[in-house]
């Protein structure tokens, strides 16, 4: 697991105040809302608030929400490539770069800049290798 996937699977449970749920019980590719781990769209504004104000990480629309926020590895994987100005899959191992989307973070900026490459598929599509 990587340092930011722990990280945010603490600032995930602690931000949302989840009773009974441990960071480590969290699974990798694991569905963050409906079946998965159960959230939903309050909590989802509360993760895109969590990102913004901790890692200066701006989701900005709700196509991009759903893909970031689709598994806890594709939130890290983003947050990786963010934090690296990189389009190819890091941190867990999420096949993401079919997604059609992709971030980076300019010098002195701290918003992501999303730049869509396409049709992106569903995040039932999404999976984890890690």
């Amino acid at each position: 697991m990587t340092n930011l996937l722990k990280e945010l699977k603490e600032k995930l449970v602690d931000t949302l105040k989840l009773a009974d749920v441990y960071p480590e019980e969290i699974g990798d590719d694991k569905p963050l809302f409906g079946e998965g781990l159960g959230l939903d769209s309050s909590d989802g504004l509360e993760l895109v608030l969590m990102l913004e104000s901790n890692y200066g990480i701006k989701i900005d629309s709700k196509d991009l929400g759903h893909r970031v926020f689709a598994l806890m590895c594709s939130m890290a994987d983003f947050g990786e490539r963010s934090r690296a100005g990189k389009t190819a899959s890091a941190g867990c191992g999420c096949s993401s770069p079919e997604w059609g989307w992709s971030a980076s973070l300019a010098p002195g900026v701290s918003a992501v800049e999303v730049q869509p490459r396409g049709v992106a598929p569903s995040a039932t599509n999404t999976r984890c290798n890690g």
